[in-house]
């Protein structure tokens, strides 16, 4: 199980118009916006090949997405009264690959790959997520580690009079601490 939490924020003078929702933002509008995204994800992985330094295995997992987006135009003068908030809780399933690598006791590196692609309908879509983290284990269940992480997602609608879709990603670096039950 894994978390993430991806809150960003912004004003901007647009320098054209924007349509969204029923409101037409105008040119050299002073536009504030906010973007929340959390994260939930949940996998099981299988070993198919394990030694004692390499493990290699299949993984299957949903991601619960949460998303948020706000638009506002921002006056100190008059007051403005376009605001639109759309939002998007979904459930995104995905597989993929993972293994690792124990340099010692301590020390050891591991990563994974992740991903689903898929149209129904007029809607199309696919998410990629991915880790590689340097652990050090601190004690026999907890580890914290230094890595980088991502996941990228695009959902798509197609029609004949339009199409609209919305993309999203995160990649960098990051920190994770695990907690882990039984045998290790």
């Amino acid at each position: 199980m894994s978390y993430n939490e991806v809150n960003r924020n912004s004003t901007k003078t647009i320098t054209k118009d924007i349509n969204i929702g029923n409101h037409v933002y105008t040119k050299n509008a002073y536009v504030g916006a906010f973007a929340n995204n959390h994260i939930l994800r949940f996998s099981y992985g299988y070993s198919v090949i394990q030694n004692p330094k390499f493990e290699l295995g299949l993984l299957v997992g949903i991601h619960l997405i949460n998303y948020k987006l706000r638009l506002q135009a921002i006056s100190n003068v008059v007051s403005i009264n376009l605001k639109d908030t759309f939002g998007m809780k979904q459930a995104i399933p995905d597989s993929g690959i993972w293994g690792g690598y124990v340099f010692s006791n301590r020390f050891a590196v591991n990563g994974e790959i992740n991903c689903v692609s898929a149209t129904i309908s007029n809607f199309s879509g696919f998410t990629i997520g991915s880790s590689l983290k340097f652990l050090y284990q601190v004690s026999n269940h907890f580890d914290i580690a230094l890595g980088y992480a991502g996941f990228n997602f695009k959902l798509k609608k197609s029609d004949p009079k339009y199409i609209k879709s919305l993309k999203w990603n995160y990649n960098g670096p990051a920190i994770f601490a695990t907690f882990s039950f039984g045998k290790k």
